[in-house]
């Protein structure tokens, strides 16, 4: 590899992180900002409004109903309003798989669920990381409960996804790490940052 080819590509992998990073961030804020913004000066006086007050605004309604969600009147009507989303026809196929997306990086959710796992693949010695998403199968037909297994999902590297397999508890084994921690290494690859020379 020529001189500049090697410098090029070192400088391609030290600013790429780095710019679409900054270059989503501003997408976002630039988004929420547009948003709350109109609907800001549609309640409220035009000349009280500064820009970034949507930012502030969103990161404070966040916080409240982070607040909120612990209390108990209003986890019964977040749940009631979720009862009410699952049953609208069209609605419901968005509202459950986000849901539960959520719930699956949810600390809140305590127990077996999401335990991170190896999971040795059938009919070879290859393992993946994976996270245990059920353990229970016994609201589901007849011939979709199988004894001993249990709900792996194995995030697939560089994408936003991975698959869902069902696996026997004895092709498990636990790993001493946090989801987070396991959800990166598996979607990075596994491949080590290395320090900045």
């Amino acid at each position: 590899m020529s001189f500049f080819n090697r410098i090029f590509l070192k400088g391609l992998i030290t600013i790429l992180p780095l710019f679409l990073t900054i270059y989503l961030l501003i997408w976002m804020i630039t988004v929420i900002e547009s948003s709350l913004s109109r609907a800001f000066t549609a309640l409220f006086p035009v000349e009280i409004y500064i820009p970034g007050l949507g930012i502030v605004c969103t990161i404070l309604i966040i916080v409240a109903v982070g607040l909120l969600v612990d209390t108990y009147l209003a986890q019964k009507a977040f749940a009631k309003m979720g009862g009410m989303l699952d049953r609208v026809p069209f609605i419901k196929v968005i509202y459950r798989p986000l849901r539960d997306v959520m719930n699956l990086f949810s600390t809140k959710l305590g127990g077996d669920s999401k335990r991170v796992v190896f999971v040795t693949l059938p009919g070879s010695a290859h393992r993946c990381i994976g996270l245990v998403t059920r353990e229970s199968f016994d609201d589901l037909p007849k011939g979709l409960n199988p004894a001993g297994s249990v709900a792996v999902y194995i995030p697939l590297s560089y994408a936003m996804g991975g698959i869902t397999i069902i696996a026997d508890r004895s092709d498990l084994i636990p790993v001493d790490l946090k989801v987070d921690q396991a959800m990166k290494l598996a979607i990075t690859g596994w491949v080590k940052a290395s320090p900045r020379s």
